[in-house]
Formats: C-alpha cells, sequence, structure tokens
C-alpha cells in the first residue's frame, strides 16, 4: 500500500504541468546564467571588460536548458524510476529521489546536458559545430567529474525531499554555483590563448626595446 502510495503521489506531482511556474523556472534561470558568468568574468578572471557575447551564451543557455528543458526532463524522473528501475526504488520518496539521481547525474548530465551546454556556448560565441565538439571531447570527463562531484548530493536532496514543482527552483539556486564553476572550466583554454598572447607580446616589445636600445648606444660611440 505504501508503495503504490508513493507510486501515485510522485507520479501526479512530476507530471502537473504550470505555465506560470514555468515561466518562473526559464526566467530564474537566465537571470542567474547571466550572473553566474558576470561573477566568473568580474571575480574569479579578474576581467576588465566584459565579453557580453559570452554573458549571452551562458544566460541563454541556462533558461533554455536548465529553465525550460529541465522543468520537462526533472518531471520525467520518478515515473521512470517506479517504471523501469527495480522495486526497492519504489519503497519511499528517499529512494525515488536516489534513482532520479542516478538518471540525471549518470545518463542525463554526460549524454545530454554536457554536449548541448559545449554546443550552444562554444556556436553562440562564433565557434563552429566541428570546433565545439572538439572542445566537449577535450574537457567532457574532467567537467563531467565536477559535476557529479557537486550535484549527486544536491540532487539526491532535491529529488527526494522537494516537492516537484519546486525542484528547477533549487537547481536555479545551486546553479549560481556551478555556473560559475562550469563557466571557468569551460574557458580555461581561452584563457590560456590570452595569456599566452600577452606574453608573448611582451617578449616582442622587450626584445625590440633591447634592439633599439643597443643600436642607440653604438650611434652614441661613434659619435
Amino acid at each position: 500500500t505504501s508503495t503504490n502510495s508513493t507510486t501515485s503521489t510522485t507520479t501526479s506531482l512530476s507530471l502537473r504541468f504550470s505555465p506560470a511556474q514555468f515561466a518562473k523556472d526559464v526566467a530564474a534561470a537566465s537571470a542567474l546564467g547571466l550572473a553566474g558568468d558576470y561573477t566568473c568574468q568580474k571575480y574569479v578572471e579578474g576581467a576588465a571588460d566584459l565579453d557580453t557575447r559570452r554573458l549571452l551564451a551562458f544566460s541563454s543557455f541556462s533558461g533554455l536548458y536548465t529553465g525550460a528543458i529541465c522543468h520537462f526532463v526533472y518531471a520525467l524522473y520518478p515515473p521512470v524510476v517506479l517504471r523501469f528501475f527495480p522495486a526497492w526504488f519504489a519503497q519511499s520518496p528517499l529512494r525515488v529521489g536516489l534513482g532520479c539521481t542516478f538518471l540525471d547525474n549518470g545518463v542525463h548530465s554526460p549524454f545530454a546536458y554536457l554536449p548541448a551546454f559545449y554546443l550552444w556556448v562554444d556556436t553562440v560565441q562564433g565557434a563552429s559545430v566541428g570546433s565545439a565538439l572538439e572542445h566537449l571531447k577535450r574537457e567532457w570527463l574532467e567537467v563531467w567529474l565536477h559535476c557529479i562531484g557537486m550535484w549527486i548530493p544536491l540532487q539526491a536532496l532535491n529529488f527526494s525531499l522537494v516537492p516537484a514543482a519546486h525542484r528547477v527552483v533549487f537547481v536555479n539556486a545551486c546553479n549560481l554555483v556551478w555556473m560559475v564553476v562550469l563557466d571557468w572550466l569551460s574557458n580555461r583554454e581561452e584563457r590560456a590563448k590570452e595569456g599566452s598572447g600577452a606574453k608573448d607580446a611582451e617578449d616582442e616589445q622587450g626584445s625590440s626595446g633591447v634592439r633599439v636600445s643597443a643600436g642607440t648606444g653604438s650611434r652614441k660611440s661613434k659619435s
């Protein structure tokens, strides 16, 4: 009886759709994606000038994916767990939550969320699809490990204790920190290129200064 009660309650709450809540999820996710990238650029990287195209890429991805897509994806997890997972997972809301956490971190995040992130954010910033895929291949494993390190405990709490209507809200609240982490990880190569370019420019300027100085000294000695 308790298993049937858990099943019916979890399923009905998960599949109920609220247009107002959907709009709030998208708006909150967009704002927090923007705030996360702003925080990373301004305070973590110490950028003097903000990259507005990067701000657009992160805020739009957060709104469209975390706010809109995850609004529906998260609703599908409990029915999938209850139908396809071993009966043990249906015996309490906590166990249903653990099954949902496995789906999110073991299936959805590595094979849908992260590929979508790199493809969207890189192409919005002007990269080709091929370049975005290569970027994903280079960083996928490390970023996914960071992802599960943060999100397994948070999603276990989310899917076990937070009402279905507020699960995207909970993720959005935590997402401010995750966006800073993901932002920093995914832009390491760009920062390394910029640092290398600045160093080369300084070296070239320094070499030119030495040559000019040497030439000036030679002329003085002749006079």
